[in-house]
C-alpha cells in the first residue's frame, strides 16, 4: 500500500476505534524495525509495560529479550508529576542515547486527560516531529477515535475524521484503522488517507489480525448495506 513502506523520518498518526489494531501494527513496526537492526522506542501511555510484552509475545515478538539486547527501550512517563518539556526532553535524550531509528507513541490521546493542553501538546509534537527528522526516525503515533462503525443504513463506513486534537496537520502522514458491517459480520478496514512524499495505494482494504500479527487483504467492492 505505500510501495515500499513509510518514508524515513515520517510521522505518521495511526488512528482508529478501540480493538482495530493500533497496538498491534505499532508493534509490529517496530519488530521489523528490530530484524533489520534498527533499535526502537516505545512510549507507553496507556497499558503497562507487562500487558504491552504479553500482546507481543502473543504474535511471537519477544519484547523482554529485545529490552534486554539493548535494542527496545520502553519509556513510561508519569505526565501528571511532570513538567511537559521533560516528556519532550526524555524521549529525545534516550533516542540519542541508543541511536533509536523508529519510535511508537501510544496513545497519544491519552496526553490531554493527563493535563496536558490541546496547544501544547501540538506544540510538544512539533518540537518532537522536528528531533525526529533531525535524526531521521520514523515515528508512529496512535489515537484513540470513536465513532468510526457507521450505524446508518446504506453507509459502509463510519466517519472519517482523523483526530479531535487537530494532529493530522503535525503529521506527514494518516492511516485510519475501521471497523465495518456485512453480511452481520463486523470485520476490520485500514485506508491510507495521505502520505507525503508516496504514492499510496488509494484503495480501502480489509484488515487482518493473526498470530503473525497484521495482514492486509483485497481492496473492497462498493457495497450497499
Amino acid at each position: 500500500m505505500l510501495n515500499g513502506g513509510f518514508p524515513e523520518g515520517h510521522i505518521i498518526l495511526i488512528t482508529g476505534n478501540t480493538g482495530t489494531g493500533k497496538s498491534t501494527f505499532s508493534m509490529q513496526f517496530l519488530e521489523e524495525g528490530i530484524q533489520k537492526g534498527e533499535k526502537g522506542i516505545f512510549v507507553n501511555l496507556e497499558e503497562p509495560i507487562s500487558q504491552v510484552k504479553k500482546t507481543a509475545e502473543a504474535h511471537g515478538w519477544n519484547f523482554s529479550k529485545h529490552e534486554k539486547d539493548g535494542m527496545l527501550k520502553f519509556i513510561t512517563p508519569k505526565l501528571i508529576d511532570t513538567y511537559p518539556d521533560r516528556f519532550l526532553y526524555e524521549i529525545i535524550n534516550i533516542l540519542d542515547e541508543i541511536n533509536a531509528k523508529r519510535i511508537v507513541l501510544d496513545c497519544v490521546s491519552s496526553l490531554p486527560s493527563s493535563g496536558l493542553s490541546d496547544d501544547k501538546l501540538r506544540q510538544i509534537l512539533l518540537q518532537l516531529n522536528s528531533a525526529l527528522k533531525s535524526r531521521g526516525v520514523t515515528g508512529l503515533l496512535t489515537h484513540l477515535q470513536s465513532g468510526l462503525l457507521s450505524q446508518r443504513k446504506g453507509k459502509f463506513f463510519g466517519d472519517t475524521k482523523a483526530s479531535d486534537l487537530r494532529l493530522s496537520s503535525l503529521c506527514d502522514g494518516i492511516i485510519m484503522l475501521r471497523y465495518f458491517e456485512r453480511k452481520n459480520k463486523i470485520g476490520k478496514a485500514i485506508n491510507i488517507l495521505k502520505m507525503r512524499g508516496c504514492d499510496h495505494d488509494k484503495y480501502v482494504r480489509e484488515l487482518k489480525i493473526g498470530d503473525n500479527g497484521v495482514c492486509v487483504g483485497e481492496a473492497f467492492e462498493e457495497v450497499s448495506l
